[in-house]
């Protein structure tokens, strides 16, 4: 299931964004400093990496373990009581 990556340069703010493949790959196309990387994906908790260097020409891999979260529902219930005619 292809989840959301970002990458923002931590001097510029400067975001990138990509989507993984269904094999959970990405490829961004950044300039040299320093990032914060994050992934999120519905039914799992954001993973945040930061201080991620990266110099002129290098490629890096930055692999983001996802973490399920606790599915959480409600349900909301609502009725009357029939009232009755004591007097028949």
């Amino acid at each position: 299931m292809p989840s959301r990556v970002q990458a923002v340069h931590e001097a510029s703010g400067n975001t990138f964004t990509s989507v993984t493949s269904e094999r959970g790959q990405y490829r961004l196309a950044v300039r040299a400093g320093v990032y914060s990387v994050a992934g999120e994906l519905s039914g799992f908790a954001p993973v945040r990496q930061t201080g991620v260097e990266l110099l002129v020409g290098q490629q890096a891999v930055v692999n983001l373990r996802l973490a399920l979260t606790g599915v959480e529902e409600s349900i909301t219930v609502s009725g009357q009581t029939a009232l009755v005619d004591l007097t028949q």
